[in-house]
């Protein structure tokens, strides 16, 4: 499915996703504090941005899209083999950023979704981050974390494998903060029913860049 369409219709559907990434017998990772490549790319608005504007507005509250967006830059594999995917993430997917801060912990989600969806989330401690993929898709169970996994499933929540998080400037923990982050990202293999017995391997790897308004009871 071409995602250019989906700029239009993103919804908070994809935010009522409550499971728990499975793969997570790895350490966190500390974030570092400094200057983010590329930064001033990010702040200037493209097209894909600006049709983002109206309906991101109604989507996360307080600041609006301008202070509550991401550009998401991925790549797709299938079957170790880098796959054909939406242009739009090669020049970088725009979607709706939210925040909301429990107790010494921010979390961070970016994504969007309609019938099926996919999206990142950032959970930042004290002094170090944890990162995570997942996806869903409606009517239909396609998915596996393993291929030893009796059962198929319509959503997966993926721990990612490799990670890194730069921000801009030591998070607060306390509402009002502009935070501009850029994360990289490296994700576990997960599996999907291809044509008749066969399961395909895919994964996925990019950076996202990241701007939000610190809020304690955002719309997460």
């Amino acid at each position: 499915m071409r995602l250019t369409w989906l700029l239009f219709i993103t919804t908070l559907v994809l935010f009522s996703f409550k499971s728990e990434p499975k793969n997570v017998n790895r350490s966190d990772n500390s974030y570092v504090i400094g200057q983010i490549p590329g930064l001033d790319s990010f702040e200037t608005y493209n097209d894909l941005d600006q049709r983002m504007v109206s309906i991101g507005n109604s989507l996360v509250g307080q600041g609006g899209f301008k202070k509550n967006r991401s550009r998401i830059f991925m790549q797709t594999f299938l079957n170790g083999k880098q796959s054909s995917q939406d242009p739009a993430f090669y020049r970088g997917c725009p979607t709706p950023c939210y925040s909301k801060i429990e107790n010494d912990t921010l979390k961070i989600k970016v994504g969007m979704g309609f019938f099926g969806g996919f999206g990142f989330e950032i959970k930042i401690y004290k002094d170090h981050f944890a990162s995570n993929y997942f996806f869903y898709t409606d009517d239909v169970k396609p998915y596996k974390y393993n291929l030893s996994d009796k059962e198929f499933t319509d959503n997966l929540d993926l721990r990612n494998e490799v990670d890194s998080l730069i921000l801009d400037e030591q998070p607060t923990f306390k509402p009002g903060q502009q935070l501009v982050g850029y994360l990289t990202f490296v994700s576990p293999v997960w599996y999907e029913k291809s044509v008749g017995e066969k399961m395909d391997a895919s994964s996925i790897k990019g950076r996202i860049y990241f701007t939000c308004l610190t809020q304690q009871n955002g719309k997460y």
